[in-house]
């Protein structure tokens, strides 16, 4: 993968070639004189194909930070109730089942659903279950 800085440096390199060759035009044979300019197209394409990597990263770079930005803001909307988070109604009451707590320490949230076993909830990720503390709320109307 390259970066800006190789980028930029093969930028330098081409604007450098191409300084040599206006200078110097009158010196160089006709072999000379396409091979260096084969080498500045070379140098060019590499620098365009640098520049290409350079902003597809920094485009992704962009979307995981807008991704981060979002769930930390959901986050803070989240009400802790015996140790379980749970989205947050209208009245700032907890609504539906408990994130899980083993993916949530992981900076992942899980809704837990309910498990083939009674009064045990699952998780869909990590396939924990839990059973003391967890409550499903239904928001009232």
């Amino acid at each position: 993968m390259t970066t800006i800085a190789e980028g930029l440096a093969v930028v330098s390199a081409a604007f450098n070639v191409m300084t040599s060759l206006l200078d110097a035009k009158k010196a160089y044979n006709e072999a000379e004189f396409k091979l260096t300019i084969a080498g500045l197209k070379d140098s060019l394409a590499t620098a365009k194909t640098a520049f290409s990597d350079a902003q597809e990263q920094l485009r992704a770079r962009d979307a995981e930070i807008a991704s981060l930005k979002e769930a930390f803001k959901f986050r803070g909307t989240l009400v802790e109730v015996r140790g379980y988070k749970y989205e947050a109604g209208k009245d700032g009451k907890p609504i539906g089942f408990a994130f899980c707590q083993r993916c949530e320490s992981e900076g992942k949230l899980y809704r837990l659903t309910k498990s083939t076993r009674p009064q045990y909830f699952t998780c869909p990720n990590c396939g924990r279950d839990f059973k003391g503390g967890v409550t499903q709320y239904r928001e009232r109307n």
